[in-house]
């Protein structure tokens, strides 16, 4: 499940491509940590939209996908496309795709658009443009991804610090944190407070 700020961003990226730079339909979709990609955004026809939206495919189908492509620079550009067998709104449009790539080379995902039947192929201000928001994207997803992990980790030590490893019983610092917390409650809470002591012998062994 996405942050909701990544959403929300991811969303007004697809929103800006389709508006701004005239595209029928944008999507973005992300390399997900068991290694499949899912279509995390869709911007334009809502029928597309609503196909689309959720979607999984493997990473390899999507690079296989890809390696028909003609791919000038960073965009790969690919005529008379259909993504999946069961849409027809992207058939017989041109489609032209960004590779979204972290900063170790290491591909996030992919953002995808589709030209109208009635467009000629994007000029080079619109594919400049449309590369450097999907380097907000890039940055966006890579910035998520980082803070995921590092709350993971602080979760992950803070939980080793509370409790002990072999019995998993909460440890002295849980214990004085709890109680630290006990004394400095509200006032007008009328509830009473006990600490009891039990000394178990061989509890380890």
């Amino acid at each position: 499940h996405l942050p909701d700020d990544l959403a929300l961003m991811l969303d007004q990226l697809t929103h800006t491509i389709v508006t701004t730079l005239g595209f029928e339909v944008a999507m973005i979709n992300l390399v997900r940590p068991d290694g499949l990609v899912e279509v995390a955004s869709v911007a334009g026809h809502e029928s597309v939209r609503a196909a689309l939206l959720g979607t999984v495919a493997s990473q390899e189908s999507w690079e296989e996908f890809l390696s028909a492509t003609e791919p000038p620079a960073r965009l790969r550009f690919l005529a008379r496309v259909r993504h999946g067998s069961t849409t027809t709104a992207w058939s017989p449009q041109d489609a032209v795709f960004v590779p979204l790539l972290a900063a170790d080379g290491s591909t996030l995902g992919l953002v995808g658009v589709v030209v109208g039947s009635d467009q000629a192929m994007p000029d080079a201000k619109t594919r400049s443009a449309l590369e450097a928001l999907a380097a907000s994207a890039a940055l966006a997803i890579e910035h998520a991804s980082l803070r995921f992990r590092a709350e993971a980790s602080e979760q992950t030590l803070l939980h080793q610090a509370m409790s002990d490893p072999l019995t998993g019983v909460g440890t002295r610092t849980l214990l004085l944190e709890r109680l630290r917390h006990a004394s400095t409650a509200r006032p007008e809470s009328s509830a009473a407070m006990a600490l009891v002591f039990i000394d178990l012998d061989g509890f380890k062994a």
